[in-house]
């Protein structure tokens, strides 16, 4: 059986929401200034919903009940992945992705692929953020050039 619960103030009367919102309108000075506050906790909360719920599925279909699959640790894990500057200038992968961030990305329907291709594109990103205005204009001149 599923329930259908909407958690918006419209749904909740004004007075049960005022209710939830009163702890933070005492350090809030207003209560839209309390509405901004809340709003990124209660996204942050949705994401971390979601991300359990994912995690808990994979947990399902594993047999034995691996550590790493709780939230806390899974983002642990995932921090680890990370983008290092070669000598060259260029930007790749500090490490391989081990078979524990294989499973966690698994939960998510990602691959190791997906990393290397993600890391490739953000590496560029950061190449030409960190690249000259000159020399951006001069390589967008060198593209464009007819022979």
């Amino acid at each position: 059986m599923s329930l259908n619960v909407s958690y918006s103030c419209a749904a909740i009367s004004q007075r049960s929401c005022l209710t939830v919102i009163r702890p933070f309108l005492a350090i809030a000075h207003s209560e839209s200034q309390a509405v901004r506050q809340l709003r990124p906790k209660f996204i942050a909360l949705i994401i971390r919903a979601r991300i359990y719920t994912l995690l808990r599925k994979r947990k399902a279909e594993m047999p034995g009940k691996p550590n790493y699959l709780s939230v806390p640790s899974a983002l642990k894990e995932l921090e680890k992945i990370e983008l290092v500057r070669q000598p060259n200038g260029n930007y790749k992968l500090d490490h391989a992705v081990t078979a524990t961030q294989k499973v966690i990305l698994g939960a998510f329907g990602l691959d190791e692929e997906w990393i290397k291709t993600q890391a490739s594109l953000i590496g560029k990103d950061i190449q030409n953020d960190a690249m000259p205005e000159e020399q951006k204009d001069d390589d967008e001149d060198a593209e464009n050039e007819e022979y």
